[in-house]
């Protein structure tokens, strides 16, 4: 008589994304895909969207070449910010710091964007007399 074979999933969703990871397994050559902390401090290379600004010292933007017709983006209306090999970084300053560190511990890559209006769509309000 044989015992038959269970292996165990977690089952989750992230923005529509859904996710079936193989937890635990009876086959002798199953490696453990880590803890419960450590699976939710990886996000598998997922590409998060940032929308960033220069914000004085915090943040400082290298926009240069990144301006174009082509990187831009109508729905979100803003420009899309590509590192060139060899060049600046996106982004310098404690908080362009700090989502470097992130995106590199928690596996996850960066798609940063700088709003057109560079006003974050601020609505205009107008009185009426």
């Amino acid at each position: 008589m044989s015992v038959p074979d269970y292996d165990i999933y977690e089952h989750y969703s992230i923005n529509g994304y859904n996710i079936r990871r193989l937890v635990a397994s009876q086959q002798p050559d199953f490696k453990s895909p880590g803890t419960f902390a450590e699976r939710r401090s990886n996000f598998m290379g997922f590409p998060m969207k940032t929308m960033m600004d220069d914000d004085y010292s915090y943040t400082k933007l290298h926009t240069d070449g990144n301006l174009h017709e082509d990187k831009y983006d109508p729905v979100m209306e803003a420009y899309k910010l590509e590192h060139s090999e060899g060049g600046p970084p996106i982004a310098e300053g404690m908080l362009g710091g700090i989502l470097v560190m992130m995106s590199q511990s928690l596996n996850f890559t960066i798609e940063a964007y700088v709003r057109k209006d560079r006003i974050w769509g601020t609505a205009i309000v107008s009185t009426c007399n």
